[in-house]
């Protein structure tokens, strides 16, 4: 039982800084908006991940396992690539480039992964979860909002990252349904893969020809900082998810919500309004609380593993 705890512990610090990984690539897609179309410089991020994730990976890739998979693998590798990439990754850098840095990160704080985890996991319903994510929703509506007089007040790159987020949740809550035929390192490199094709088919179907090469050495770096990341990203998600419910998951990943308050004021001075403050105050409790709830829970489940085997 002590491994399984520690297991968990791991996975819940994974997903913290997953978070602030998540909140420093939206920076990213800004900066490099400029240079080349949305879907470029997504699967060109995600093409460096591939590279790096191969080399890093390499020895705990079998090639010969691999080609075993069962079709079921390969399709729900091919799900998460196309949920996470295609769809989470490419309209979260579009959303970040059409409002504001923290109101992408507030959004990606909605409640997605453990809706999804209570409807299509069959994870159990406690009463305190259910209270954690009610009050992180709250928290993630009062930082949405930005006028009183006009709550359903939503913008064009709000929907664009609700779109993502779902995305994301989608990639996240899936990672249960791999079997312990392929690990986390097989994964990640088969689920970059998958992402890195559906967006670059998209870039060419939509005829935006090839990226430009004589772009500032600046501008490369960044995208090699870009791919460092999603494979820390991808592999931190899969570790994590393969530890932590999908319910406890989803409300640590609220955490970005601060991330994006701290990015935004330090970059570019986007001053968080009173209810924003307030929200980002309720998420951060919810996170607080359901890690205290969890860690009582996973105590008592000790004690009672323990008389039984006594």
């Amino acid at each position: 039982m002590t491994k399984i705890r520690t297991d968990v512990e791991k996975g819940v610090i994974a997903l913290i800084v997953l978070t602030a990984i998540f909140a420093s690539l939206s920076v990213l897609a800004r900066y490099l908006n400029s240079d080349f179309t949305i879907l470029q410089q997504v699967y060109l991020r995600v093409f460096v991940a591939l590279i790096l994730a191969s080399i890093v990976f390499r020895r705990h890739i079998r090639w010969s396992q691999l080609a075993k998979l069962p079709m079921r693998e390969w399709l729900i590798l091919a799900l998460r690539g196309f949920a996470s990439y295609a769809v989470g990754v490419t309209l979260i850098s579009k959303a970040a480039n059409m409002t504001l840095l923290s109101h992408v990160s507030f959004i990606a704080a909605l409640p997605f992964v453990p809706l999804l985890g209570f409807l299509f996991l069959k994870e159990k319903v406690v009463w305190w979860k259910l209270v954690c994510v009610l009050v992180s929703l709250l928290g993630v509506a009062m930082l949405s909002v930005q006028s009183t007089h006009d709550l359903l007040a939503w913008g064009k790159g709000d929907l664009v990252a609700i779109l993502a987020t779902l995305g994301f949740a989608v990639g996240y809550v899936t990672r249960r349904l791999h079997s312990d035929k392929i690990n986390n390192q097989e994964i990640t490199v088969l689920t970059f893969v998958f992402g890195m094709l559906f967006v670059f088919s998209l870039s060419m179907l939509l005829g935006e020809g090839l990226p430009k090469v004589g772009l500032t050495w600046m501008v490369w770096a960044v995208v090699l900082v870009g791919g460092i990341l999603n494979v820390a990203n991808l592999f931190l998600t899969n570790y994590a998810f393969a530890n932590v419910d999908a319910i406890r998951a989803g409300n640590l990943l609220n955490l970005e919500s601060a991330w994006g308050l701290l990015f935004g004021f330090a970059l570019y001075q986007e001053w968080p309004t009173l209810g924003g403050l307030i929200g980002g105050v309720l998420i951060v409790t919810s996170v607080i609380v359901m890690n205290i709830f969890s860690r009582r829970d996973e105590a008592k489940l000790a004690a009672i593993e323990e008389e039984l085997g006594a």
